[in-house]
């Protein structure tokens, strides 16, 4: 019979506090576990038998430690750290107190405040998303830039709606300028290509990616959005 009933780890960026909990809340072992290299992770999950529930707070680099959990034939559970935080608020913080506490919440049962443990396929989804956000953000910087030299100079390009559309590159390349400022012009410009095919590939990728969709499922069909919503 398995007397482990949890193993409860508190994640950090370097290594991992582990305990390792029986039924009643005892702690029968413990142990620091490297993060240098998923071998050492593996080795300690490695002794217990598939089906131990393994609890951790879904932290920023929780995804490779619950993969390998997965992997091992074990269960992995997210905790929602700002509820854990809550529910821990005035007791003494340790990483072993915290992994620990994570343990009896996860033994307490229906009080354990459980996150949503996204599998692989979503998470490439969501890196896809946040890669893209980051560039049109970027792209969005550019721009400003672009605009705030202009203004600098004195300069006005009127008759064009979209200053980096087709009209507007040509009022652009138009221009006068010392050749200081239309060097720097240029450079912005080629970045903005740049960043422009790239979100591109991005979004192509991301509709080659994305399967058919089951009814009620929140998966994304068509094109992304132009705009910064959070993604």
């Amino acid at each position: 019979m398995n007397s482990v009933a949890v193993v409860p780890m508190d994640i950090h960026k370097k290594f991992s506090k582990a305990v390792v909990m029986d039924g009643e809340g005892n702690v029968t072992s413990e142990e620091r576990v490297s993060h240098e290299a998923p071998e050492e992770m593996k080795k300690f999950l490695s002794q217990f038998e598939p089906g131990t529930d393994v609890v951790m707070e879904a932290t920023f680099n929780w995804p490779w430690i619950a993969d390998l959990v997965e992997e091992m034939g074990m269960l992995p559970h997210l905790a929602h750290p700002p509820r854990v935080r809550e529910m821990a608020k005035g007791m003494a913080k340790s990483d072993r107190k915290d992994a620990i506490f994570l343990g009896k919440l996860w033994l307490a049962g229906e009080i354990f405040p459980e996150s949503y443990l996204a599998p692989p396929e979503v998470r490439r989804m969501r890196g896809l998303f946040r890669l893209r956000l980051a560039l049109v953000r970027m792209r969005a910087a550019i721009k400003n830039t672009v605009h705030g030299q202009l203004h600098r100079q004195g300069i006005l390009v009127e008759g064009c709606t979209d200053l980096f559309g087709k009209k507007g590159r040509r009022a652009l390349k138009s221009l006068v300028m010392p050749e200081y400022e239309r060097w720097q012009l240029e450079q912005k410009l080629r970045m903005l290509d740049d960043i422009v095919k790239r979100i591109g590939e991005i979004e192509n990728r991301a509709i080659h990616l994305t399967e058919p969709a089951p009814t009620g499922s929140m998966w994304w069909h068509g094109r992304l959005p132009e705009h910064d919503y959070g993604l």
